[in-house]
């Protein structure tokens, strides 16, 4: 054989062989998403912090935020009407927001006391299609 030709064979089975094992190695990184749907709650800044009343209008919503608390908070909440759905998250790191409670639609609501360390908020929202409604919402540490 030829040593051109020799060249030639050793080019491609090197060629072949970086391909075949380096091929995944070259390849782009997978992108990371999320397991399921991002709430957009845990997106959204409070609309206030410790007390807030708001007219909502259907599909709208009331978020009530606290500071980081060491000994817990309570949440207390009222809406007029048909009432409004409340739900309590918590955030242990600041970043990811658990929910802690959620309500059915009512117009009382608590008050309910947590003794856990977090930044808390409190979220009314108006499920209705067709009525607006007052709510109340208050987050207050212990």
């Amino acid at each position: 054989m030829s040593p051109s030709l020799k060249r030639i064979r050793l080019g491609i089975v090197t060629g072949a062989l970086f391909l075949g094992l380096g091929g995944t190695a070259l390849a782009a990184p997978p992108v990371l998403r999320p397991i399921g749907p991002i709430d957009p709650l845990d997106l959204q800044a409070p609309d206030c912090i410790g007390l807030c009343t708001k007219l909502l209008k259907p599909g709208e919503r009331l978020v009530v935020g606290s500071n980081y608390t060491v000994g817990g908070v309570t949440v207390k909440g009222s809406a007029t009407g048909f009432g409004a759905r409340f739900v309590v998250k918590r955030a242990p790191d600041l970043r990811t927001f658990l929910k802690v409670l959620e309500s059915p639609v009512t117009t009382y609501f608590g008050p309910v006391t947590t003794r856990v360390p977090g930044d808390y908020r409190g979220i009314a929202i108006n499920d209705s299609t067709y009525f607006d409604t007052t709510v109340t919402v208050t987050v207050s540490p212990n």
